[in-house]
């Protein structure tokens, strides 16, 4: 289980592209100074191609706090949303994604909307085979 202090960063739809190179270093590095985890909440790449999310895994080098990222349609686009999660959990990217209205989880039975992240279901906490 990942625990962390209160303090956390939010993003949402960067949609990385292959002309993004240096471009959120900076950010990157100014976000590592005033939080204790950064989540990026979908749409990490632009077309959902692998290179993109290389490109984004190089940027987030210059973040020294964990990161957690959950994919979006966006990186579900070509249908290699198998390899961009592989590159990301290469580069100890912790990836996850969030449900839809009729799943459940299969241990808290929630119906709400529910996140899986490294396979663990939050909020439950449960190991999802």
């Amino acid at each position: 289980m990942l625990k962390y202090k209160s303090a956390h960063c939010r993003s949402s739809d960067i949609h990385v592209t292959d002309t993004d190179k240096n471009k959120w270093v900076e950010y990157f590095k100014e976000v590592s100074k005033h939080a204790d985890v950064l989540l990026i909440c979908g749409d990490l790449t632009n077309t959902g191609d692998e290179s993109e999310a290389q490109i984004l895994c190089d940027e987030l080098k210059a973040c020294t706090i964990p990161v957690i990222a959950v994919l979006g349609n966006h990186d579900y686009e070509k249908g290699r949303q198998k390899l961009i999660r592989q590159t990301l959990q290469n580069e100890n990217v912790h990836t996850g994604w969030r449900s839809n209205r009729d799943q459940r989880c299969w241990f808290c039975r929630s119906e709400r909307f529910w996140w899986r992240i490294d396979n663990i279901c939050y909020p439950c906490s449960e190991k999802m085979p």
